[in-house]
């Protein structure tokens, strides 16, 4: 009886175990501005130690392996990382979808007396370099027209993907955005779109002046890596 009840006990640990098992994916990390003058992240690696990530508002970081429980990552100030001695709150926490293994995390600032970082993660899964991620950080959903073909609505904070076609020589279009039932839109400007270049632009309200601006974060397509014996 003894022995069954330990080898139960036994299973129901493992099943928990394998609940738990950490996950692997590659994440990279966008800043709309740095929250509380945080310019870096500690993040747990998949060799089970932390590995600090730079932290830019004009470029991506380059891309990293990130370890999760349970489909969170939690993300950490490097001069204040947890300990059983020493529990330390993270500066976001940001629940991973369970599909796919590449993920960009956009961070934003949070309100009063929430950590530092608001984190939204998004599918790598058809942003390609030459693509267009937009996010909308206001209330209201916001339409899109590109070179004058109207192209969707961003709804808020749902991340909207777009995949121009881009000529070797670049494309420059014009973009516009709309707010609801407005027939004027509140922005409106040429793009250089390249294809080695992936952007993602915020559309935020400016706490400052009270109109909606847009942040841009570019990530540049890293050169070919040359081959053995050749400059």
């Amino acid at each position: 009886m003894l022995t069954a009840c330990l080898l139960s006990a036994y299973f129901i640990g493992s099943a928990k175990a394998q609940e738990k098992q950490p996950r692997t994916v590659s994440v990279q990390f966008g800043c709309i501005v740095f929250a509380e003058d945080h310019r870096s992240l500690a993040i747990p690696s998949a060799q089970g130690k932390w590995q600090e990530v730079m932290l830019s508002v004009r470029y991506s970081s380059k891309p990293v392996k990130a370890s999760l429980v349970d489909n969170e990552l939690l993300l950490y100030s490097p001069s204040q990382l947890p300990s059983p001695e020493n529990p330390a709150e993270p500066l976001a926490r940001v629940k991973i979808p369970t599909s796919g293994n590449q993920f960009y995390i956009l961070l934003l600032p949070s309100a009063k007396d929430q950590p530092a970082y608001q984190a939204i993660a998004i599918s790598m899964k058809g942003f390609s370099y030459g693509g267009i991620c937009l996010l909308n950080t206001q209330r209201n959903p916001i339409a899109i027209v590109l070179g004058g073909k109207p192209k969707g609505i961003i709804k808020p904070l749902k991340p909207l993907i777009l995949a121009p076609k881009i000529p070797d020589k670049g494309l420059i279009t014009n973009v516009q955005f709309y707010q609801p039932k407005s027939k004027k839109p509140f922005y409106s400007s040429n793009w250089y779109l390249r294809r080695d270049i992936r952007e993602v632009h915020i559309i935020y309200l400016d706490p400052r002046t009270k109109r909606s601006k847009i942040k841009t974060i570019v990530d540049v397509k890293p050169p070919p890596a040359s081959l053995p014996g050749k400059s």
